[in-house]
């Protein structure tokens, strides 16, 4: 791969295409399969289903990091055009996921009767069948992390057109194995062993592209120590931020409950689940970013700080139009989607909820460059030193203010660390982009729009008034963001891009 290859802006705008669809596509899948497969499996059985699903993610955490450190050491040596280190490279890094995967599938098996036993509370039963399924499951991990190294070192290539053509199929797949498997039984045994099935296949046509298109990987070589000391200390502080920071998002749902009442955490969760899925779209981006972060900072430092500038623009400009519609239309949205009831307890949590998400979703850029930098140790430091106050914070608020409490403490924790990020990203920088960029006027100016809205919005129940005062405030956002965060190169390749279309 040559660098510049990996550098071009119309090649790095049709990867990040590719990420959103390959999000996209399995949640609608989701959406339509998940009322088919409750029905045919039932609540029970689905809930088990479900458990199995998320274990064996808990369990993707085995890889400690070393698929992300793949991608960025593997993009950093291709740019480099040290094609034998990145065979080496690579053959370590399956090595280690390999024995990780084999490590955690021991685990998983050993620790099968018990999950199933004690520790989750399964029908009397349906543990049989249980444990049968987490011990095929427990047969997928070598391969789960597998795919995570072979992901990577396509990523690293920028063949993101690839990685989605796969991951986009195999996750719909997985929605519909169970609803074809359900015609014939009802077991979740043959389930989860045609999802194994689907899993070990995934990972070899992975494989497959991994051998095709990167140099001298054909060629098998032993691992390096020295190499699999630098994946497993890059990996290990990413898997430390990959523990944290999910902690920290879901913790607000067990302190809710716990001081408040389940129906507390229903109306908390609803607007919080509708609002996560604006992260799609930074992670869309900064998925084909953090490799060309990690290939440019050492080689073209320059490059580097102007697609550092680009990635935050974007992230921006990509979530700041659906977070002010959240804001403004929160109470009608949750009145429609769930019912009156869920509006007036859930309308100032989603609004304070859009807010941080969309800080969150800025802070992407400076989280990712970070890491491409070569420090993942920031990062997950700032994380550890976060979560003991925003704790305190949350065991003081939601006492104080109820749910309202809960979503000021996730913004507020969300605000601090992106005031870090973006402070450490900035004396990292290199040289040639110490200066601000426009969005470091446009972004203070957003949140205040928003937190404006927030106010303005509040005597306003009828679904008219809001829609009315978005479409009033619509034309002047586009112009801060057209006015604030697009430079001229990138003014005249919207304006020709669009009347392309016209």
């Amino acid at each position: 791969m040559a660098g510049d290859r990996a550098i071009r802006g119309r090649l790095l705008a049709k990867n990040t295409i590719y990420n959103l669809l390959g999000q996209v596509i399995p949640m609608i899948a989701a959406f339509l399969a998940i009322p088919v497969i409750i029905r045919a499996l039932g609540a029970p059985r689905f809930g088990v289903l479900s458990l199995a699903w998320m274990v064996v993610g808990y369990f993707g955490l085995f890889d400690m990091g070393v698929g992300r450190a793949t991608t960025k050491f593997v993009a950093e040596n291709l740019a480099a055009g040290q094609t034998a280190t990145v065979s080496k490279l690579i053959w370590t890094s399956m090595g280690m996921l390999g024995a990780f995967g084999l490590f955690a599938g021991i685990t998983l098996a050993l620790s099968a009767h018990v999950l199933a036993t004690r520790l989750l509370n399964v029908p009397q039963a349906l543990r049989p069948e249980t444990v049968k399924a987490f011990l095929m499951l427990a047969l997928s991990l070598p391969f789960v992390l597998g795919t995570a190294g072979t992901r990577g070192v396509l990523a690293a290539q920028q063949r993101f057109g690839t990685i989605n053509a796969i991951k986009a199929p195999a996750s719909v797949a997985s929605f519909i194995i169970p609803i074809v498997v359900v015609r014939f039984t009802n077991s979740l045994y043959p389930i989860t062993a045609a999802l194994v099935a689907g899993r070990v296949i995934v990972f070899l046509i992975y494989f497959y592209f991994c051998l095709k298109w990167t140099p001298g990987m054909r060629k098998w070589s032993l691992p390096g120590t020295s190499l699999a000391r630098k994946l497993l200390c890059f990996g290990t502080w990413v898997t430390i931020s990959n523990v944290v920071s999910p902690l920290m998002d879901y913790m607000d749902r067990f302190v809710i409950g716990a001081m408040l009442t389940m129906s507390a955490v229903a109306y908390y969760c609803t607007p919080f689940d509708m609002v996560s899925r604006l992260w799609i779209i930074p992670g869309s981006l900064m998925g084909v970013a953090f490799p060309v972060f990690s290939a440019t900072f050492g080689r073209d430092p320059a490059r580097f700080a102007t697609l550092y500038e680009r990635a935050s623009k974007y992230a921006i400009m990509g979530v700041a139009p659906v977070s002010m519609a959240l804001v403004v239309m929160a109470r009608p949205l949750l009145s429609f989607w769930i019912g009156r009831e869920f509006a007036s307890h859930g309308t100032a949590v989603l609004q304070i909820l859009a807010i941080g998400v969309f800080i969150n979703a800025s802070a992407q850029a400076p989280y990712t460059a970070i890491q491409g930098m070569g420090r993942p140790d920031l990062t997950a430091k700032f994380h550890l030193l976060e979560l003991p106050i925003y704790i305190t914070v949350l065991r003081l608020a939601v006492p104080a203010m109820g749910i309202t409490g809960a979503a000021l403490a996730w913004t507020l924790r969300n605000t601090v660390d992106a005031v870090l990020l973006y402070w450490c990203a900035g004396r990292m920088m290199p040289a040639e982009r110490k200066r601000p960029g426009y969005h470091a006027f446009a972004f203070p100016m957003l949140l205040a729009v928003m937190a404006m809205s927030v106010f303005l919005t509040r005597g306003m129940r009828a679904f008219g008034p809001r829609l009315a005062y978005l479409l009033c405030l619509l034309p002047p956002l586009f112009w801060l963001l057209w006015r604030f965060l697009m430079d001229p190169e990138e003014k005249a390749l919207f304006t020709g891009f669009f009347c392309n279309l016209l």
